[in-house]
């Protein structure tokens, strides 16, 4: 009986040590993913940024730029190719900056488990 107890105490011990090995691993992976939730938050406040200053660029190119406002005999307005880009542009980068957010609020929703 004895031994018995000592098998299941070392067994024990031994279960403890894979347990806390776990542990350890996943702390690192919480670590890791908060650096990268870090690193997409400056990247969401980088392409914020960019946008508003994109904003400020068409504003200033549309003021800038006669015909911007005038129509076209088919009723079409008329805009610079460099405005239609940077419209373009803008468009794409405040749909990922919509995207990351939403991703942002996914992974830290309190209780919610998240995946890299």
């Amino acid at each position: 009986m004895i031994t018995d107890e000592a098998k299941t105490v070392e067994e024990l011990r031994e279960q403890c040590s894979v347990y806390a090995q776990l542990l350890e691993k996943v702390q690192g992976l919480l670590l890791e993913a908060q650096a990268q939730i870090s690193t997409l938050e400056k990247e969401c406040d980088r392409y914020g940024l960019h946008v508003s200053r994109q904003d400020e660029e068409i504003t200033r190119l549309r003021r800038d730029c006669p015909s911007a406002g005038s129509t076209a005999s088919s009723g079409e307005a008329k805009h610079s190719p460099e405005i239609t880009e940077l419209a373009a542009e803008n468009d794409r980068l405040r749909q990922r900056l919509s995207d990351l957010n939403e991703y942002l609020e996914i992974t830290r929703a309190d209780g919610k488990r998240f995946y890299l």
